[in-house]
């Protein structure tokens, strides 16, 4: 087995591969066979395939459950490294977990418990009294069982404000909040107009899409006057233009700041959560795969990974402006050093797969942020 991550391109060679390999056994095996036995009688014909295909069924039926015990195992020993006082980015703040970027990862490969987008089950609910049925209402979490005064508190953004869902969520049960999400995979949360993803033009639809989704969000937040508001984007992968002529920086630091002042006005604390650093751009989205028993040849500089962040440039101003009602998380701690920037803390997984967090990392900085509020 591969011990790396199938990307597209291993995919596209595996595919091209298996189309090589059939017609060659069908040329040289399958047709001279046919010819020569023409005349055989069909029974034989038959319980060859038969014998055949339960050969092949046998075969993926012990290469399944050989994957399933080692899917197993891993999850076992996931449980019992978890267990641990220095796994994950508890072993940041723990002074006898030494190296803390530097311990083994015993399973580097994702699977469904490291996705960052699934929503509890219970969270499925719609509320029309807050978006007047627009467009993209938010799903509810109303973790208050329906109390009146239950605290409400939003997560809104891009997936990048989704991947730290799972957080967010460990904090409304504890708290018991009414919690509120909407997203918009590649649509900045800002006041200006989108102009593209990763360099690319945007195309009239998305770019009117997005213009709607950020437009009801921004209504449908300060309609509600939370309490908190959490949110983020990815400033680093998409395009604003305000029509200014200036860099990416300044003009997403004046259009976050319109959308934070009118939810600030409306009484709600706003966190904007700095964007974790880059991954697929500074290093080798494998790298990790490939060499979990040294993560440190997976790290780089932290002035490559960690430029300046408009989201951090933007909540300085903000804060200073509203009296502290803009406040910035910022989790770099727990991914980078004073000269470094990793793809590991504490043998756990930073990422999820180019340029998002792996669930369970996002899950155990829940405490973190509990103690900044």
């Amino acid at each position: 087995m591969l011990d790396t991550t199938l990307d597209t391109a291993i995919k596209v060679c595996l595919f091209g591969a298996a189309i090589v390999l059939a017609w060659l056994t069908k040329r040289f095996i399958e047709d001279p066979w046919i010819l020569r036995h023409r005349a055989a009688r069909l029974r034989f014909v038959l319980v060859g395939v038969a014998v055949g295909m339960l050969v092949i069924a046998l075969g993926g039926l012990g290469l399944h459950s050989q994957v399933a015990a080692r899917a197993g195992a891993a999850a076992e020993q996931a449980r019992a490294d978890a267990a641990g006082p220095c796994f994950g980015p508890a072993a940041i703040a723990l002074a006898a977990c030494r190296d803390p970027f530097n311990r083994p990862v015993k399973d580097p490969h994702m699977g469904p418990e490291n996705e960052y987008w699934g929503l509890p089950a219970d969270c499925n609910q719609r509320d029309d009294t807050l978006h007047n049925k627009q467009p993209n209402g938010p799903a509810v979490c109303d973790f208050a069982d329906g109390a009146p005064d239950a605290e409400s508190v939003w997560l809104v953004g891009d997936s990048h404000a989704q991947q730290w869902q799972a957080a967010i969520v460990e904090l409304a049960r504890e708290k018991r909040w009414n919690l509120k999400v909407s997203y918009s995979g590649g649509c900045p949360l800002a006041d200006a107009p989108y102009v593209g993803y990763r360099g690319a033009v945007a195309g009239p639809e998305s770019a009117e899409a997005c213009a709607l989704w950020r437009g009801n969000v921004a209504d449908f937040v300060e309609r509600d006057a939370p309490s908190k508001v959490f949110t983020s984007t990815f400033t680093a992968g998409e395009q604003i233009d305000d029509g200014s002529g200036r860099i990416q920086l300044d003009q997403y630091k004046d259009a976050f700041s319109r959308y934070w002042k009118r939810w600030a006005d409306s009484g709600a604390v706003v966190y904007a959560i700095a964007d974790p650093p880059r991954n697929d751009t500074v290093r080798d989205r494998n790298c990790l795969a490939v060499s979990p028993g040294n993560p440190l040849s997976c790290r780089v500089s932290r002035s490559d990974a960690l430029p300046p962040d408009p989201i951090a440039a933007a909540a300085e101003a903000a804060g200073e402006a509203s009296g502290d009602q803009v406040r910035l998380l910022d989790m770099s701690n727990y991914f980078c050093d004073s000269s470094h920037c990793y793809a590991a803390v504490g043998g756990l997984p930073i990422y999820f797969d180019a340029d998002h967090l792996n669930k369970q990392l996002s899950m155990r900085l829940a405490p973190t942020i509990k103690e900044l509020l």
